[in-house]
């Protein structure tokens, strides 16, 4: 839920069936190359209806294997996670229609929460509440095991305050696992690739080498920020890269000079650069502030949390409500003129926030829709595919990000053109409309260098390349004479993200052998020498 004036209404598209006859559509939340996200009620008998977001393949995807596989792996994991403190996944189903059915949530993601004007006053050992409630979630996923007992080894990969959600009643919930890693998933991570959010990452995490610690680093900058009201990691990406490597992680103390010792311990300890000394376990760092909070009084509880909530968000929340009836009542009484997914509908749509894999973060009506959870994009040019979750910052190798992080990067040459649709109609509320999303980097090279890269049918140039282009999946094609065509699809999930990538071409033919500069080839043998 936003202010007023950050509203944005689209009701679902005409004729576009709902996933199942038990869900109905209300009101399309938004969507991207890959998936579309709408509200909707669940009816299990007549009378009886829930609300529920729904997240669908679109049917054009459907074609597509790879597609489908990353979107069955997002869908795999979510339906295993069942935690108080871990967003719900009622259904996935469909054979020829793709989709999740999520929990709905009313409240407000962490980010909100710190920009309020009210947050200053919600205290430190609240805050300390939240982040200790989101710990047992993230414990929960991190211990997940298969069904025969066999560790799952989820990392979540993108911790960060867009990614926790407090609904007003106080419950903490951990949401977006787009980008997470587990043994189930089918599609592997490609090497030299790093996900999540560079302000956020731990330092083996931008080498690549995540585990659960990473995530507990990530929360360890979390609690850090919500205590010290300001960001921990901050400038460029390149920067920002630069200090989680190799600056020391500044005292909570040093910004809060009145700060609890022992709440400075705590912290300081949570974002240790060094794994080894880190918490090993998010119980372990939960442990702590539990503790901690018993030393100091009597704990707060989630009510608390949620009644403070309730006062500091009280307009934004009336007003969402009466979006959410409005859409109830649009898809129960559907204009008779029209289809019956065809249904007006008010959507809350925020500017995005963009942090390193920088996820873009929406509303849904009544609840807070994290989108980078959802798979929504900003609409703007659309390349032929998008990943949910996004965002990726891809380093093609140790040596390459540490590099990258010891200077700045060379000026990109301007994006190419890309062949893309317009973007899809929607009706305005209030006076704000939405900004086109910041470019993301790709650099791209070949073995040999010198290919032609061209993306759908168009040339962008020749390896080395840089460019900057909208978040999204690209099939870049590389050509060379002498070469097979080599194609890779490359993905740029988020404004900010920087990936690395190389093709390796293959020769057609033995290659002709050159002879030595300045000096013509032998034809004759040489004297006394019998050919």
């Amino acid at each position: 839920m936003f202010p007023p004036g950050h509203l944005n209404v689209t009701p679902p598209p005409p004729g576009d069936p709902a996933p199942g006859e038990k869900y109905r559509l209300c009101a399309r939340l938004g969507g991207g190359g890959q998936a579309d996200v709408f509200l909707a009620l669940a009816s299990s008998a007549p009378g009886i209806n829930k609300l529920v977001v729904i997240k669908r393949l679109r049917p054009e995807m459907l074609a597509q294997p790879e597609l489908v596989a990353m979107f069955l792996d997002e869908a795999r994991l979510a339906a295993r996670l069942n935690h108080p403190n871990v967003v719900q996944t009622y259904e996935v189903g469909g054979a020829d229609t793709r989709f999740i059915a999520m929990e709905y949530l009313e409240g407000q993601p962490l980010s909100r929460i710190r920009q309020s004007p009210a947050a200053a006053s919600l205290g430190d050992r609240a805050w300390v509440r939240v982040v200790a409630d989101a710990l047992s979630g993230l414990h929960y996923a991190h211990e997940l095991c298969d069904f025969d007992g066999t560790p799952l080894g989820v990392v979540h990969r993108d911790v960060s305050p867009h990614n926790l959600f407090v609904t007003y009643d106080g419950q903490v919930k951990l949401v977006d696992f787009g980008v997470a890693k587990a043994s189930l998933n089918s599609v592997r991570t490609q090497a030299g690739a790093i996900k999540g959010k560079a302000s956020y990452m731990a330092p083996e995490q931008v080498l690549g080498r995540a585990d659960r610690r990473a995530d507990v680093f990530a929360m360890g900058v979390v609690l850090w920020e919500a205590l010290a009201g300001r960001k921990l990691f901050t400038g460029e990406m390149i920067r920002v890269l630069h200090k989680v490597l190799y600056e020391p992680v500044p005292h909570l103390s040093s910004v809060r000079p009145g700060v609890d010792p022992r709440l400075d311990a705590i912290v300081a300890r949570a974002v240790e650069k060094d794994p080894a000394a880190r918490y090993q376990t998010a119980h372990e760092m939960r442990d702590a502030l539990e503790a901690y909070l018993a030393e100091t009084g009597s704990p707060p509880r989630p009510e608390d949390v949620g009644r403070w909530l309730q006062s500091a968000f009280a307009g934004e929340r009336e007003q969402t409500r009466r979006h959410v009836q409005a859409a109830i009542e649009g898809a129960s009484h559907p204009p008779a003129s029209a289809p019956s997914s065809l249904l007006p509908a008010s959507i809350t749509y925020p500017p995005p926030s963009h942090e390193g894999r920088a996820s873009t973060s929406g509303s849904q009506l009544g609840v807070h829709v994290h989108r980078s959870t959802l798979g929504l994009r900003r609409p703007g040019p659309r390349p032929p595919r998008t990943l949910p979750a996004a965002f990726t910052l891809g380093l093609a190798a140790v040596g390459v990000a540490l590099a990258l992080a010891r200077r700045p990067p060379p000026p990109a040459p301007a994006a190419p053109p890309a062949p893309a649709a317009p973007p899809p109609p929607s009706t305005p509320v209030g006076a704000l409309t939405t900004p086109a999303p910041p470019a993301a980097s790709l650099e791209v090279h070949s073995a040999p260098p010198g290919a032609a890269v061209s993306w759908g049918g168009k040339p962008l140039g020749t390896t080395p390349l840089k460019l900057e282009l909208p978040p999204g999946s690209y099939s870049l094609r590389f050509s060379k004479e002498g070469y097979g065509d080599e194609t890779l699809v490359i993905d740029l999930p988020a404004p900010g993200a920087f990936i690395s990538r190389s093709a390796s071409l293959r020769p057609t033919a033995a290659a002709p052998t050159s002879a030595a500069p300045g000096r013509p080839p032998r034809t004759t043998p040489r004297p006394g020498r019998t050919p």
